[in-house]
This record gives structure tokens, C-alpha cells and sequence, in this order.
């Protein structure tokens, strides 16, 4: 009974050994030393601006950027639901990282009315 017991931990013990390995070899492909130059990073907004033959605009690095989606969507609590989602990025000045402004309004079919509004606010301290 031993013997099986110490034969399985020590297959046990090869295994999880393999898998960490496997683990290194898959996370070492990737590189942080240079950019893909390939493709231009380009923002959807730029895209339909070209495609209807107008100027691009300058943004500044601390411009905010605002987007806004449609909510549609039933579940059995709610009913069918409309809405509208949105998101608001910023840089707060003198701030490394971007700060985000989420937020939502639903109205149900079962006379519910859903608002939601969440933040993520970096200063630079």
C-alpha cells in the first residue's frame, strides 16, 4: 500500500514538474523589447473619418475619450431591456495611467429603471 501511495505522489510530482516547464517555454515567446511596426494602431473613429473623405483630427495626450453603446438585452428577472452603456477615459493631470468614468441606464419591461455608474480615478501620488 505504501509503495503505490509513494509511486503516485512521485508521478504526481513529475507531472506538476511538466507542467511548469511547459508554462515557461509557452510565456518565453513572447517579446517586450520591440513593437510590431506591422500594422498602425488606428482608432475606429479615424477609420470612418477617412472613409467619408474627412480630416483627421489632432488629439492632444491628455483629451478624454468617450464611448457610447446601445443596451439590449431579457433576462427572467427584468423582462426585455433598452439602454444605454457608456465609458469615459481621461488622464488626470500629471497622472501616468488613464482614469475611467463607466456608467449605464436600462428601462425593463417590468417598469424597472437600472442605473449603474462605476469608477477608476489614478492620481499621480
Amino acid at each position: 500500500m505504501a509503495s503505490k501511495l509513494n509511486e503516485s505522489t512521485g508521478k504526481s510530482l513529475w507531472l506538476f514538474v511538466l507542467m511548469l516547464l511547459t508554462t515557461c517555454v509557452a510565456l518565453g515567446q513572447y517579446s517586450t523589447s520591440t513593437a510590431d511596426t506591422t500594422c498602425i494602431q488606428r482608432d475606429l473613429a479615424e477609420v470612418i473619418r477617412e472613409a467619408r473623405g474627412l480630416p483627421q483630427k489632432v488629439k492632444e495626450d491628455d483629451a478624454g475619450s468617450l464611448l457610447l453603446i446601445p443596451i439590449i438585452g431579457s433576462n427572467p428577472a427584468t423582462g426585455f431591456m433598452l439602454g444605454v452603456g457608456g465609458q469615459y477615459a481621461f488622464k488626470m493631470p500629471e497622472a501616468t495611467r488613464y482614469s475611467l468614468l463607466s456608467g449605464s441606464a436600462q428601462v425593463t419591461t417590468k417598469n424597472q429603471y437600472i442605473f449603474m455608474l462605476k469608477n477608476t480615478v489614478y492620481s499621480r501620488r
